[in-house]
């Protein structure tokens, strides 16, 4: 297994600012997966993909309010202290295609939403600042609830039939 560098986070306003970049990156590829899938006339996981990006966004609010008023840092990219190659609610686009189902599509947020909490649960255990420790254990407990909200839709889903050839693939050329 390979060992993680520490998380460095210092205050409040420092993880309010992570946790914000990470909300909004995760609307944003919601919404372009959602418009993606449109596009591609896969109305079922595009729905999938819209609706989550609104709960998303709603989440996103509520962050900018909590933030309201602190000198939130400009933290580049690279210095984001979530050590994996994007942030943890980047979509697992190695499983991602046009015709996916909304099955699938639930599936890969909920492998999303749980790279999330296990980053949360990360800083509660690595950052000795209460405050920060008492804020990232909030938005764990909501990133819970939102991957339990995404397990019960799968639940209740049924089956996916198995998958109709595509006609027309894509030309990606070798």
């Amino acid at each position: 297994m390979i060992e993680l560098p520490p998380i460095n986070i210092h205050s409040e306003a420092e993880f309010l600012a992570h946790v914000i970049a990470l909300k909004h990156e995760s609307e944003e590829r919601l919404q372009n997966m959602a418009d993606c899938l449109s596009e591609h006339h896969n109305p079922e996981a595009a729905e999938v993909f819209a609706s989550l990006a609104q709960l998303v966004g709603q989440t996103v609010q509520q962050l900018e309010a909590r933030a309201s008023g602190l000198q939130l840092p400009e933290i580049p990219p690279w210095e984001f202290q979530w050590h994996c190659s994007n942030d943890p609610e980047s979509l697992f686009m190695d499983h991602a295609h046009y015709m996916m189902s909304a099955r699938e599509s639930l599936q890969l947020a909920l492998f999303n939403e749980q790279r999330s909490v296990e980053f949360l649960d990360r800083v509660v255990n690595e950052v000795d600042h209460a405050g920060v420790v008492q804020l990232a254990q909030q938005q764990a407990q909501i990133e819970r609830q939102f991957a339990e909200m995404i397990q019960q839709r799968l639940d209740d889903m049924a089956e996916d039939v198995e998958r109709i050839e595509d006609l027309d693939p894509p030309n990606i050329p070798e």
